[in-house]
């Protein structure tokens, strides 16, 4: 994630240079156009990755652990998902909760008779009463950010194109 986010930052500035050196003002238009779409994106794509994380709930002990396939093809590397069943806290019968290979859901090699609390609207969760920070907030904060700044750019250069005709 680390790496991504300066190569997108060293992009943007080329791509927003090279928008202001055009002599077409059509290009000009619809390299904003398609800035703003890819934005509207980036936004899309990193609030609704830490919104999945915030709602997530759960609260037990792990009693049962499996790993089962999904996507399994010959194209590429089979990936799995932890099927964790959860005695709850509260005595309500036990909870399926599945992890994937994801940022969003907690980790998938949690022994059995593993405490886990994790609350509804926070991102960290605790294991055995330890708190455990493994999403990468910051990461998810700069691609949304990146997208606000796209669509920010490029509606005020449409409105100055408009103006200034």
């Amino acid at each position: 994630m680390w790496v991504i986010a300066p190569i997108i930052w060293i992009l943007l500035a080329v791509y927003l240079i090279g928008s202001l050196l055009t002599r077409n003002s059509s290009k000009k238009v619809g390299f904003l156009i398609v800035s703003s779409v890819w934005g509207v994106l980036m936004i899309y794509f990193s609030v609704s990755t830490i919104f999945s994380r915030a709602l997530i709930e759960v609260n037990g002990t792990i009693i049962k652990t499996k790993k089962e396939p999904y996507f399994p093809d010959q194209l590429r590397e089979t990936r799995y998902a932890c099927i964790y069943t959860i005695e709850s806290s509260s005595g309500d019968g036990t909870i399926q909760y599945i992890a994937h290979q994801n940022d969003i859901t907690l980790a998938q090699d949690l022994p059995i008779g593993t405490r886990i609390e994790k609350k509804k609207w926070e991102i960290t969760y605790k294991l055995n009463n330890e708190v455990i920070e493994d999403f990468p907030t910051e990461g998810y904060i700069h691609i949304g950010c990146l997208g606000i700044l796209l669509v920010l750019i490029s509606i005020i250069r449409i409105c100055y194109y408009y103006v200034s005709r």
